[in-house]
């Protein structure tokens, strides 16, 4: 039976590591390192890196990595069979999925709210500006047009919307059509609405008898 994949983004020696479950992969933890990697290869089942940084930091960089492959944070463990436990595995938590967050490492657990405040003033901003009617009232920031910010760009890598054609830009097509604006919008507010319930972060008698899609359950919620 094949071995499940580690990819290791290290500058560590090879024979530092151990695993008798695991294939290990190394490569060095550098952006050009990691497009050649991926040119050659299919994404493994665990992507381990050895700096500070989140698990969801670690995605904002290399924003192509697939929610089915586990990134995890190797700390200084370099025996794989001992880091890959569950609680470390927790951490990479999958901020689309609208789920509880279950990791019980407090800086990972606020860099993930911390991202989610943004993806919702974003989803505010664009509110704001009419969206949800097809509208276009107001201007919103540059950075959010061009999908840039790393939290849009993990956007449309885990939705992947479609254009009209293949020859248009998410971003023009984002410019030129008002519902594939409001389409974007409406998939934001459902992540939004799944993450904020389901942690605990909003009173759903707030709304009673209301639509996670009206405007004003929006503008009254921050």
């Amino acid at each position: 039976m094949e071995k499940n994949k580690v990819l290791i983004f290290t500058d560590a020696k090879k024979n530092n590591f151990t695993s008798r479950k695991y294939d290990l992969l190394f490569i060095k933890e550098d952006y050009p390192s990691y497009e050649s990697y991926l040119l050659k290869n299919s994404f493994p089942k665990y992507i381990v890196y050895y700096n500070q940084i989140t698990p969801l930091n670690f995605r904002t960089i290399f924003t192509k990595i697939p929610y089915d492959v586990v990134v995890v944070n190797g700390k200084d463990i370099y025996d794989i069979d001992k880091l890959l436990k569950d609680d470390v595995l927790l951490d990479d938590y999958n901020i689309f999925s609208g789920k509880k967050i279950t990791s019980i490492n407090k800086k990972n657990v606020e860099e993930i709210k911390r991202v989610m405040k943004d993806f919702l003033n974003i989803s505010i901003q664009m509110i704001k500006a009419g969206y949800l009617k097809e509208e276009n009232i107001d201007k919103i920031e540059d950075w959010i047009i061009t999908f840039q910010e790393p939290i849009l760009q993990l956007f449309v890598e885990y939705f992947k919307p479609e254009t009209s054609n293949d020859s248009v830009t998410i971003e023009d097509e984002f410019l030129e059509n008002p519902k594939f604006r409001k389409n974007i919008l409406e998939v934001m507010l459902k992540v939004l609405a799944n993450y904020l319930v389901n942690n605990d972060l909003f009173d759903t008698n707030k709304i009673r008898g209301k639509s996670w899609l009206d405007e004003d359950v929006w503008l009254n919620i921050i």
